[in-house]
């Protein structure tokens, strides 16, 4: 790929400054600098029950109130409901997620370095937000609101690497096959295994020891996927 490319696929993502998108989760913020103050205190208190919890319908405003040490009347003065709450801590949750590995595809490493660069700082952010994960897919069957929202992250999460994979395809002269389609299917193949690693435990206690492991062999078969070759020189790159 030649520079001026790379550098057009890298201006659409930038690290800095990003804007949150649509599905962003955002109350009316507080009037006051400290009424702003409580209300942020309210929302960490909230994710840190949550995170905890054993159970989401466990979990009542007395207690957010009782551990923001605020009162209930204050939480309901910034949020509607105990769900209004808990979906902001999700969005947060999810907004992690799809920054998680902005800004780690440089300009001198090789794809296959980049990649793998990518997935572990993808996999590193699941293992971090996999208690707030494992809510979102349990409430996901039942409410319209986190469904949403967990279904546009990831469908901006998708069309991102999409686009990078269609201009590191083209500058590579690389048969490209379905984007979209691709694109789904080595997502959800990183997801899988994150989900049943880190949400499900599946496969044991979950453990982020084996994430460097793992992250080497999915970015070694996306690469293959994508390149159809083995990328054993890990200086080189596909455009070279």
């Amino acid at each position: 790929m030649t520079r001026q490319a790379y550098e057009d696929v890298e201006s659409r993502s930038p690290v800095k400054g990003a804007v949150p998108p649509a599905w962003i989760h955002t109350p009316v913020g507080a009037p006051t600098a400290r009424g702003e103050q409580t209300r942020q205190r309210v929302v960490q208190a909230a994710e840190d029950l949550f995170r905890n919890a054993s159970s989401y319908e466990n979990i009542g405003v007395a207690d957010i109130a009782r551990a923001s040490k605020t009162s209930v009347g204050t939480i309901y003065r910034y949020f509607a409901s105990k769900d209004d709450l808990l979906h902001l801590v999700l969005s947060n949750s999810f907004w992690r997620m799809y920054t998680a590995s902005r800004g780690t595809w440089r300009l001198d490493d090789s794809a296959a370095v980049n990649l793998e660069r990518t997935t572990r700082a993808y996999l590193e952010a699941y293992w971090r937000e996999r208690s707030f994960l494992r809510l979102a897919r349990r409430l996901a069957s039942t409410s319209d609101s986190v469904r949403a929202t967990w279904w546009s992250m990831n469908k901006e999460l998708r069309e991102r690497m999409r686009s990078r994979l269609v201009q590191d395809q083209l500058a590579a002269g690389v048969p490209s096959l379905d984007s979209e389609l691709m694109i789904r299917c080595l997502l959800g193949m990183v997801d899988d295994y994150a989900a049943r690693a880190f949400v499900d435990e599946e496969y044991g206690p979950a453990s982020r020891r084996d994430i460097p492991r793992v992250a080497a062999m999915l970015a070694q078969v996306w690469f293959r996927a994508v390149w159809a070759a083995p990328s054993d020189d890990r200086r080189g790159a596909p455009w070279d």
